[in-house]
C-alpha cells in the first residue's frame, strides 16, 4: 500500500468524526443551576476524574481530580438515593418561577438521566447534589 494511502487510513481511524482533533466524551456527572434570574453554571465530573465547569462557580481546591474509587462511590450513592426513580422535573410548593433550579445529570451503565428540582422538597435529590458538589469542592 502506498504511504499516502496508509496515512489517510490512519487519519480516518484516528479521527472518525471528520478530523476533529478531540473526541468529546460525556461526563459521568454534571450538575449546576439553570433558569430563574441568577446566572447559570455547570460542573462536569469526567470519567477520568477531571473536573470542568462553565459559569460563575468557585472551587475550594481547583484542579481536584477524583479517583476511580470515589467516582464509583458517587455512582453507588446516587443508586442508594434512588436517583433513577426521581421525577425529571419538580417545582416544590412555594417556589417561584424566577427561582433557579439545581440539576444533576448522570451518565452510567448506558443510561442518562437528568433531574432538576426548584425548591427544597426532594431531600434525596439534595443529598446527591451536595455529594457531587462536595466531591468537586464547589464553594459557590
Amino acid at each position: 500500500m502506498h504511504r499516502g494511502a496508509i496515512f489517510a487510513v490512519l487519519l480516518l481511524l484516528a479521527f472518525p468524526t471528520g478530523g476533529a482533533a478531540r473526541v468529546t466524551q460525556q461526563p459521568l456527572f454534571e450538575f449546576g443551576r439553570t433558569g430563574g434570574n441568577i446566572e447559570p453554571f455547570s460542573v462536569q465530573i469526567n470519567t477520568d476524574g477531571t473536573i470542568d465547569h462553565t459559569g460563575p462557580v468557585q472551587f475550594a481546591k481547583p484542579g481536584t481530580r477524583l479517583s476511580q474509587a470515589r467516582l464509583a462511590a458517587l455512582v453507588r450513592y446516587a443508586r442508594t438515593q434512588q436517583f433513577w426513580s426521581l421525577q425529571a422535573r419538580t417545582s416544590c410548593a412555594g417556589s417561584l418561577p424566577d427561582f433557579a433550579a439545581p440539576y444533576v445529570t448522570i451518565h452510567s451503565a448506558g443510561k442518562t438521566r437528568t433531574v432538576s428540582v426548584r425548591g427544597g422538597c426532594k431531600p434525596r435529590f439534595t443529598r446527591i447534589y451536595r455529594a457531587l458538589a462536595n466531591a468537586a469542592t464547589v464553594t459557590s
